[in-house]
């Protein structure tokens, strides 16, 4: 799920054509196909992530890169992590980090608060809906819905019910 996973896997001789299949949330580019909410938001999160790449003044979190860079891979739970620690700081009124994890405790999010991810319940041990975790399928087919390419890159795909 990583985008490291791709060249790390090549690198040590493996090959990403074989029949990869793992257990993961389904929030890859895919799901910007389907119908309802969850199409929409991961859509719009494409959406932005093309936009963002065009800003040649915009960088990656961190700064050291420009966006452009890293809009191949961006990934959605990073998106939904920095969205969430974003509304705890809103609604806690601070960015003090203990006024913040005060914040963060019970704290529910949807695509209506910005996540292109899955609900986040902060009050459930497991945060996520047990029904967001499904079998996913790798492929190297490219959907096409992101800026540029990366050199190796997987496609993840929810596997059908059986």
């Amino acid at each position: 799920m990583s985008p490291v996973f791709p060249a790390t896997l090549a690198d040590d001789g493996g090959t990403l054509t074989g029949d990869l299949t793992t257990i993961g949330v389904d929030e890859h580019d895919s799901v910007a196909t389907g119908p309802g909410a969850d199409g929409r938001a991961m859509s719009a999160f494409l959406a932005a992530d093309r936009a963002a790449s065009l800003d040649s003044t915009l960088t990656n979190l961190v700064g050291d890169q420009p966006f452009a860079t890293v809009a191949p891979v961006a990934d959605v739970p990073s998106h939904d992590a920095v969205i969430t620690v974003a509304t705890a700081a809103a609604r806690a009124h601070s960015a003090q980090p203990a006024d913040v994890l005060t914040a963060l405790a019970g704290l529910q999010l949807s695509h209506a608060d910005g996540l292109a991810g899955p609900a986040l319940d902060l009050s459930d041990s497991s945060t996520l809906p047990v029904a967001a975790v499904t079998a996913l399928r790798a492929s190297t087919d490219d959907p096409g819905l992101r800026p540029g390419s990366a050199s190796l890159t997987l496609s993840w795909f929810k596997l059908p019910a059986a």
